[in-house]
């Protein structure tokens, strides 16, 4: 089973993956794996949250936004 979306914010500050078409919602916690879409391929990628930086990140790139990025997490 999988599900593609979106991650965001929700209104408790807890990141979600949003499904694309439909509003299931699931929350994605840190230290979990998801597959991020970069040109047509899946990436897999490690979702983290920093206390220090107070900033959710993908592990190995720090710099990239991860709010509005095409996700799919495999169960």
């Amino acid at each position: 089973i999988h599900m593609t979306g979106i991650l965001v914010l929700d209104k408790n500050n807890q990141v979600v993956l949003i499904q694309a078409y439909g509003r299931k919602q699931i929350p994605v916690v840190s230290g979990q794996y998801l597959y991020l879409s970069v040109r047509q391929v899946w990436v897999p990628v490690l979702i983290r949250y920093s206390e220090q930086m107070q900033k959710w990140f993908f592990e190995g790139m720090p710099d990239l936004d991860i709010f509005h990025r095409k996700v799919m997490l495999k169960e």
